[in-house]
Parts: C-alpha cells; sequence; structure tokens
C-alpha cells in the first residue's frame, strides 16, 4: 500500500523477500510497524530514486530480519535513538507532515513481540531501518 504514495511522488520501492517467509504474531500490528517505517523511507527517499525492503530468515539464529533503507537525508547521528520516541521530530523532520508516532508506534509493536529496532546512516547516504523478530 506505500507504494501507492511513492509512485505518486516518483518513488519506487524494491521489495526482496526470502520465500516462505513467516512470522509468529498479531498480523495487523506487525503490517503497521514496518508500513510505518517503509512510508517514512518513501517520504525522505528523492523523486527518481527507491527505497529498499529485504526481508530474510536467519534459520541459525531463528530470526527473522527487515530492512528499510532509504536514499535520504540520514539523520544526525545524535539522533538515531531518538527518532523512536513519541513526537520526536529530527532536524530533516519534514515541516509539515507526520507527529513524529509512525517510528514510536513501530518500536512498541517490534518489542511487544519479543524484537529489536534500530537506526543507522547508511555509508552512501539515507537510512536504514533494522527490524529484529524471532521466527
Amino acid at each position: 500500500s506505500a507504494r501507492l504514495e511513492a509512485d505518486a511522488s516518483g518513488v519506487r520501492i524494491d521489495l526482496r523477500v526470502t520465500p516462505g517467509l513467516a512470522l509468529r504474531g498479531d498480523r495487523e500490528l506487525l503490517h503497521r510497524a514496518v508500513e510505518n517505517v517503509v512510508r517514512n523511507a518513501a517520504r525522505y527517499t528523492p523523486p527518481g530514486s527507491r527505497a529498499e525492503v529485504a526481508a530474510r530468515h536467519d534459520m541459525v539464529r531463528r530470526e527473522v530480519s527487515v530492512t528499510i533503507a532509504d536514499q535520504g537525508p540520514g539523520v544526525a547521528p545524535a539522533e538515531l535513538e531518538s527518532i523512536f520516541e513519541p513526537f520526536f521530530r529530527g532536524g530533516n523532520a519534514t515541516a509539515s507532515r507526520g507527529y513524529g508516532l509512525g517510528l514510536a508506534i513501530a518500536r512498541r509493536v517490534i518489542e511487544a513481540h519479543g524484537g529489536r529496532i534500530s537506526a543507522s546512516n547508511r555509508p552512501a547516504g539515507g537510512l536504514a531501518v533494522a527490524i529484529v523478530l524471532p521466527a
């Protein structure tokens, strides 16, 4: 569903998912958590470029990892943890869109499912959000 908004902005969302990937948990809550992160990635990716979503199953660690990466401006290193706090609006936040709740909701949902979520700046530019959940 995030592709509709992305397409309208000239942003492509690439999806790579390991076949047969499955999780246990509240389907609707997990969908909303991942969708919040994907919509943020699409919002901060410049027109004509792409956001990437990759999901894979690590059978050794018994985890599913989802990485959502954009090609936007990234986040100031001092703000990487704060972006998951409710109502936090970082220095690169667009002035008129959002309330600073999407990533906070995502973190709560992921942690309620026994997982973790983190963000890092990509070496080539942009932000990568990593979600790890028990398989």
